[in-house]
């Protein structure tokens, strides 16, 4: 909460917005933009209202987006991507679908990795910071603090947020939250009242967990199991099949392709109702051992989230929002009807 509070205090006292150069010199805000970036139909307005605009401009310290103006003008289409652990299935589907949706766009994205523990992120900030991005999209694997946020608003840098919400920023969230509540019943039809949930770092799928049981009316509990790596997977497929719960939610392809493998060789008399909850979707995952799939659209959350970082680049003064794209459940029995992800498609 302190983050957010300096986020907000900061932001009302550094940015002053096209709008409020407009109502200061009592001008549209179109035409304050058409003055500042060098639009063609600029010559037309009036010396007197540019002196305004100029004044205003000087008296607000204001500071017009540069990105935005290369846009605007065509001079630029370098758009900026930060991503969590590549090795992850979620991010590495996410960032390919992001430079196609760039690419068939007309637009350059310039991807940079964040590593698992993190101890990249000043580096990566300062590369990203150093070079002249139109705009920044922000999908992390850990939700740390909010610094680079923080700094990209004072530089008046267009920020998506996914899966996160942060202050003024804009965001696009995967919504689990009817999908899982379907998981959730189907589990507690067949019997379950108590269900264990692993999540790893994706607290956005842990908080729909928890909201379906609670509607369901049965104990949701959350293994605190990391899941970020490859040694993290292992060890936490290890415990669930030491500790052997009857009914499990499962985040993670990589996690659920590893548990599924650990009990097909390794226990094969274990078999606990289980349920995964993934980006894509492929063939392997098509087994017995799974009753149904929490499939989120990594695919269409990239593209949105592209699609929707230029617009913000374009009128850097809208109102901050928050888009939702909805995850499905889809029961075993309907596994065939699922196209497989290449993992380009989306279900």
């Amino acid at each position: 909460m302190l983050e957010l509070k300096r986020f907000n205090e900061e932001d009302k006292e550094m940015r002053a917005t096209l709008n409020d150069v407009a109502k200061a010199a009592n001008v549209s805000a179109s035409l304050v933009s058409m003055h500042l970036n060098g639009h063609p139909l600029a010559k037309r307005i009036a010396e007197e209202t540019k002196r305004r605009i100029d004044e205003a401009v000087r008296r607000l310290d204001h500071h017009p987006s540069a990105a935005a103006r290369a846009l605007s003008t065509g001079r630029s289409s370098l758009l900026g991507l930060v991503v969590g652990e590549i090795s992850n299935a979620y991010f590495s589907h996410f960032a390919e679908t992001a430079l196609e949706e760039a690419a068939g766009s007309g637009y350059q994205l310039v991807i940079a990795v964040e590593r698992n523990s993190g101890g990249n992120r000043p580096d990566v900030w300062a590369s990203f910071l150093g070079q002249q991005l139109a705009g920044v999209i922000y999908c992390p694997l850990y939700w740390e603090d909010s610094e680079f946020a923080v700094r990209l608003a004072r530089r008046n840098t267009p920020l998506l947020l996914v899966n996160q919400r942060f202050g003024r920023c804009h965001s696009i969230c995967d919504d689990s939250r009817d999908a899982m509540y379907r998981a959730v019943t189907m589990l507690r039809d067949r019997g379950h009242r108590v269900i264990r949930g692993v999540f790893g770092t994706s607290h956005t799928k842990a908080e729909a967990f928890l909201d379906a049981c609670g509607h369901a009316a049965v104990s949701g509990e959350l293994c605190p199991f990391p899941t970020g790596n490859r040694e993290e997977r292992r060890a936490t497929v290890e415990e669930l099949c030491r500790l052997r719960y009857p009914a499990l939610v499962v985040n993670g392809h990589l996690t659920n392709g590893r548990l599924l493998r650990k009990l097909r060789t390794d226990c094969p008399d274990y078999h606990p109702d289980l349920v995964m909850s993934v980006a894509y979707w492929d063939r392997s995952l098509q087994d017995g051992h799974f009753l149904g799939a929490v499939l989120s659209r990594a695919g269409e959350t990239a593209r949105r989230a592209v699609r929707s970082l230029i617009e913000l680049v374009r009128e850097p003064e809208a109102s901050p929002r928050m888009e939702e794209i909805p995850a499905d459940f889809v029961p075993a029995a309907e596994f065939a009807r699922i196209p497989v992800s290449d993992p380009e498609d989306d279900f």
